[in-house]
């Protein structure tokens, strides 16, 4: 009876490393929501594109991912925000300041966000507003 219960044992404590670990695969969908930014950047408002149809495309299948998704969208969404008051601030010349913080923190947290979503960890960007829950 011992040789029968190993099996499944062995079995239940695969599914449980499953639920606590994203796959590569759903990492890679998180990376890629992360850094969809980059792959706008020539075109400034359109840099939530990406992290939508990731977040739209895969939401039902995969938690880790919607979630990745729907936060990068949030930053992204907060960034252009950043980026219209900076430019519309520029008469006052304050806006040139927030022009540069903006554009700073969109290389740097993306980064971040995507080295920590490749490890399978969450990522919540700051000074973020929630826009997408």
């Amino acid at each position: 009876m011992h040789d029968h219960q190993e099996p499944f044992e062995a079995e239940h404590h695969t599914h449980e490393a499953r639920l606590d670990r994203p796959t590569q695969e759903e990492r890679n969908w998180a990376l890629g929501a992360h850094l969809g930014i980059f792959a706008f950047s020539l075109i400034g408002p359109l840099c939530f594109v990406v992290p939508l149809v990731i977040y739209l495309t895969q939401r039902e299948r995969s938690e880790f991912v919607a979630s990745e998704a729907r936060e990068a969208l949030n930053f992204q969404l907060t960034l252009l925000l950043f980026l219209v008051t900076g430019a519309v601030l520029t008469v006052i010349v304050v806006g040139f300041g927030v022009l540069a913080v903006a554009a700073l923190m969109g290389i740097i947290l993306p980064i971040l966000a995507a080295i920590q979503a490749s490890e399978g960890t969450p990522y919540r960007y700051p000074w973020t507003v929630r826009f997408v829950e």
